[in-house]
Order: structure tokens, then sequence, then C-alpha cells
């Protein structure tokens, strides 16, 4: 074993990131790498990493993030959620020494979202990498500790030895922040299949992946699928995969405007055959 590389996620509920991670995990599994997860708590993504038999340990963490923009708030907040993170480290640092086994090689954090990995390298005296996969701040409307992303990012650049972006854009919704040409952009892959080169018939079929939340636009591309029923165009079907807080509005708005027969909530699967489908959509924010 070329040792052990410890993940940090502050994500419950399994979403894109987390698939993503599980890629990166599986790749470095294949390297020689051992890994580690750390998740505040038993969750929806626990049960997925027992599953796929990879190993995970809770240790209760706040997230920096918050819904509220309240200065005040912020600060009171935050410094608690410091002081907690801080004592967390303290109190779970043998059980996660052991848990590792091998020596460890650095800290990866999934996600924009944590001090928790920074202050966790710290005490283990290895190199911390923060992997940023969101905008946070346009997409989810996330405040942070500080008011923004980029002072957030000066708050952390000297502490952190890599900063990894999904795109460009990702990368350069940081540019108000100093250094910010320490984020590398480095694209999500995708496995190699052979791609059907075919029309699936006269009825196209659509198809949009991911969390039901109001940030990934379903509501709007429902919207779509309800403009060109309306100018005639009906030789369409629409399957919505995933599961979230969006799901009732969802539901509503497809009985509201007629649109059981175009289309259907196909809920959570893991290994959609994206093969069937003549279209994909991503209609995020």
């Amino acid at each position: 074993m070329k040792g052990t590389i410890i993940f940090v996620t502050g994500r419950l509920n399994l979403s894109g990131a987390d698939f993503s991670m599980y890629a990166v995990i599986k790749k470095l599994k294949k390297e020689g790498y051992k890994t580690l997860i750390i998740i505040p708590k038993e969750c929806k993504s626990s049960s997925f990493w027992k599953k796929q038999k990879i190993e995970y340990i809770t240790v209760p963490f706040k997230l920096w993030t918050t819904s509220k923009s309240n200065i005040m708030h912020r600060f009171i907040v935050h410094n608690i959620k410091k002081i907690y993170n801080k004592y967390q480290i303290q109190k779970n640092y043998k059980r996660i020494l052991s848990s590792s086994k091998n020596d460890i090689v650095c800290i990866y954090n999934n996600g924009f979202t944590n001090d928790f990995a920074v202050k966790l390298s710290q005490k283990l005296k290895k190199p911390c990498v923060y992997h940023i996969r969101e905008f946070g701040d346009l997409d989810f409307k996330w405040n942070f500790e500080v008011g923004n992303k980029a002072k957030q990012f000066q708050k952390i650049e000297k502490k952190v030895k890599l900063f990894i972006a999904i795109s460009n854009t990702v990368k350069k919704s940081f540019s108000n922040a100093k250094n910010y040409d320490k984020i590398k952009v480095i694209h999500n892959g995708i496995e190699t299949v052979k791609i059907q080169n075919k029309l699936q018939g006269k009825i196209k079929k659509i198809i949009i992946s991911g969390r039901l939340a109001a940030g990934k636009g379903h509501i709007t591309l429902l919207k779509a699928i309800k403009k060109l029923i309306s100018s005639g165009i009906t030789n369409i079907k629409l399957d919505i995969y995933g599961d979230g807080k969006e799901r009732e509005n969802i539901e509503n708005f497809i009985k509201e405007n007629n649109l059981q027969n175009y289309v259907e909530l196909k809920g959570f699967i893991l290994g959609i055959d994206y093969q069937q489908y003549d279209i994909g959509i991503m209609a995020s924010r």
C-alpha cells in the first residue's frame, strides 16, 4: 500500500459530488492507495459506502456555509462552529489515526463547504487538497463565514496545498481572490463507452438526472416541455432521475399542466442506462 488518503465530505445525501468522489476513490485504489472517508453522521451516503465496501468513519463536524446572510448571525454561528470542529478533531484524533491503518498521504476535501479538512491536515501535519465542485453562491445561494467565497478562499489559501476546480467557469468565480491561480482546473472524467449513433424511433427520449433541488432547474425544463407540446411537438418523453426536497413541487407542476403522458419521475437509480436516450439535459443555474 502507498498510504492512506483521507476524504472529508459534509454531504449527507447522495449527490453528483459523492459519485465524482467515488470515481476518484476507485481510481486511487487501483493505484495502490488506501482510502478512508470522514462524514458527519450516519446518513443516506453512508449506506452507499457500506454497499461499495469503502471504509468510512463518522466524526461530527459543521459546515462553514449558511442560508442566512446576516453579519451578526454569521459571526456568532461560525465562531461556534470553528470551536466545535477543533474540539471534534482533538476528541477523535486517535480514532482517525487508528482507522487509517497506513501512513496518511494527504487530506482531500470534497467541495468548498468546511474548514474541518484544513484543521485536520494541520493537526496531522499532512497536505490538504480542496476539490471545488460547485459555485456555492450562484447556484445554492450559500453564504460564507466572511461574507463571500473569495475572502473565504483567501482565509485558507496558505493552508491548502492545492485547489481543484471542475471547470474554468468555477475557477473564474473566485477571480476576485488573491492567488486564485492556485486553483487548477481538472475536468470530471467520463467512462469510455460505445456510443450508439442512432435515433431511438419516433419518440425522442429525454433525460435529466441529479438531486431534485430548486437550483437544478427541473421546473424550467418542465416549462420548456410544456411549451414544446403547446407548439405541436408531442413526440417526446422526459425521464427525471433523482430524489430530493423539490419532488413535491415537480409532481404538482406535472399534474397541474397535464404532463403525465410526457414526463415520468424515475426516482434514484444507480447506474442509469444513458444509451437509451436521445437527449440529455443539464438545467442547473
